[in-house]
């Protein structure tokens, strides 16, 4: 996750605690823009680190070891 933006960790992070986040829900969470969330996903699927499985009410899967407080 070196070299991940700041929004993109950010974004990950919320994913983590709500794997059913919407995009219109990650707004808010982060207080990014739908164009800088839109684009931010793009990049965290093209690196193979975020899914997404369904549509409506579906999910996000994370493909990566979230680290423990501490590490």
């Amino acid at each position: 996750m070196n070299n991940l933006s700041e929004k993109q960790i950010i974004i990950l992070k919320t994913i983590h605690v709500n794997q059913k986040v919407k995009k219109s829900a990650l707004q808010q969470l982060t207080d990014f823009s739908s164009t800088a969330i839109d684009n931010n996903l793009v990049v965290l699927k093209k690196e193979g680190l975020l899914e997404r499985k369904g549509t409506k009410g579906g999910l996000w899967i994370l493909h990566y070891i979230y680290p423990k407080v501490g590490e």
